[in-house]
């Protein structure tokens, strides 16, 4: 599996960008637990995950097996990568936002899982618990 921190050249644009600006920070001062959490986001938002420590130093950036959605139910499902986005859809239409989890290698899609987000601060306890809920669903199904 590459470790895409060490091969810079390999990364996406939009990958660089985020990777760029977390990494001058950790070159200066380090990074807190708590901006490791949002750098992680942040790549998770756009198809990639990687690991840190109680350390906080990132580690194995790579490509992830799943992504995250935010979705508005309505007549019609509205998506959205950005909660902030689908929190001002769903009090336009009086809806709750949901957050899903998806399978990169499931042709359709599948959702995997899906939690009602209340805050943004709730967002980075659930996609864990997604997660584990994605990890567990697909060793099963090997």
């Amino acid at each position: 599996m590459k470790n895409l921190f060490e091969q810079y050249d390999q990364q996406s644009k939009s990958l660089k960008i985020i990777c760029d600006n977390y990494l001058k920070k950790f070159a200066n001062n380090g990074l807190t637990y708590s901006e490791c959490s949002e750098f992680l986001n942040e790549v998770e938002n756009i198809g990639y995950t990687f690991d840190y420590g109680l350390d906080a130093e990132p580690f194995n950036l790579r490509k992830a097996e799943f992504y995250f959605q935010y979705i508005v139910p309505d007549h019609e499902e509205h998506s959205y990568n950005n909660y902030e986005k689908a929190q001002k859809k769903a009090k336009k239409i009086n809806q709750k936002v949901y957050l899903c989890i998806y399978s990169k290698q499931n042709r359709y899609n599948e959702v995997y899982d899906e939690e009602v987000v209340s805050s943004s601060k709730e967002i980075p306890k659930i996609k864990y618990s997604l997660i584990r809920v994605f990890k567990k669903l697909t060793k099963e199904n090997l």
